[in-house]
């Protein structure tokens, strides 16, 4: 998917719920939050994934660590090793969210879009292949309409109205 994902933890993510919102571009969670992948106490894997998606997050040990223990993180230790963008006081959640998501959706659709799916390509290419998609990706942009837009409300000191074209 084109558009960046975000996810808003509040109260207990673990397990599968941790695994949906690995899968998310952007993560924030209220201060009250624990995290953890639990599998492992009902005897099982992580099967939503955890696997895939948390040691590119944290690094193999630390997510060794969490998916063998099954011990939860509070948020403040979710955020200080990478597992999530922030961390916001209980009743500011969703409207931080929301806050992140609206800036997200008036932003440059086109460059955002290009941008998270070189962001995935690229964990497996090389760097030369990485360059050179980001190359074809920059000439995309350089000759969009939001980029143009972006060049002449700089110039006019006002925010751009981007239309993802």
């Amino acid at each position: 998917m084109p558009k960046p994902t975000i996810a808003a933890l509040n109260g207990f993510a673990t397990g599968l719920g941790l695994d949906l919102a690995l899968a998310c571009d952007l993560r924030i969670a209220a201060e009250r939050a624990k995290l953890g992948e639990t599998f492992v106490s009902m005897g099982l894997v992580p099967d939503g994934g955890g696997t895939f998606f948390l040691p590119r997050l944290v690094g193999l040990a630390k997510a060794a660590e969490m998916i063998f223990t099954g011990e939860p993180l509070t948020s403040s230790e979710a955020e200080r090793i990478g597992l999530i963008n922030r961390v916001v006081p209980n009743q500011e959640l969703v409207k931080y969210a929301q806050a992140l998501a609206d800036k997200l959706a008036k932003g440059p659709s086109l460059a955002i879009g290009l941008a998270k799916q070189a962001i995935w390509r690229n964990l497996s290419e090389n760097l030369e292949s990485a360059l050179h998609f980001e190359a074809q990706s920059q000439k995309t942009c350089l000759e969009s309409a939001d980029h143009r837009e972006a060049v002449k409300a700089f110039l006019e000191r006002r925010d751009p109205l981007f239309q993802g074209k």
